[in-house]
């Protein structure tokens, strides 16, 4: 494995097991090089793609934070949804969007369903200057 595939965190690190490492991934048609990464990267774009659905669709997500950190945010978002105090009239947003998902589109309801139905790449590494143009998120999505 290339050094960016390798566990960084360790065997206990959810993310790490998330992250596919692969050379590419369709999206609506198009075939987009990914760009290596593990948990520990950031300032990147990432793709999020569900493992259940036929179609290769996929999320396409920006973070300045760790893809580690973003990835527990997802994954939290997923536990509110399915918590008994849920309300149904949320705004759905890029916060929640992965969480919604699994429990609407594939009525999954288990905590560890998040981990066993997506994987992530990293699609490109963003410097600073980058990060403020939008032009450049919206050209990946």
């Amino acid at each position: 494995k290339q050094w960016y595939q390798r566990r960084v965190r360790g065997a206990r690190c959810q993310c790490c097991k998330l992250v596919s490492g692969i050379a590419s991934l369709q999206s609506n048609g198009a075939v987009v090089k990914t760009s290596g990464g593990n948990c520990k990267s950031s300032n990147i774009i990432y793709g999020a793609s569900c493992k259940l659905c036929p179609s290769n669709n996929v999320y396409v997500g920006k973070t300045v934070q760790s893809l580690h950190e973003r990835v527990n945010a997802h994954r939290a978002s997923f536990y509110k949804v399915l918590s008994p105090d849920f309300v149904n009239d949320f705004e759905l947003d890029d916060s929640n969007i992965l969480g919604h998902h699994l429990a609407s589109v594939h009525d999954l309801k288990e905590r560890n369903d998040f981990n066993s139905s997506y994987k992530f790449d990293v699609i490109a590494y963003a410097d600073m200057q980058l990060r403020q143009q939008s032009e450049f998120w919206n050209s990946f999505i």
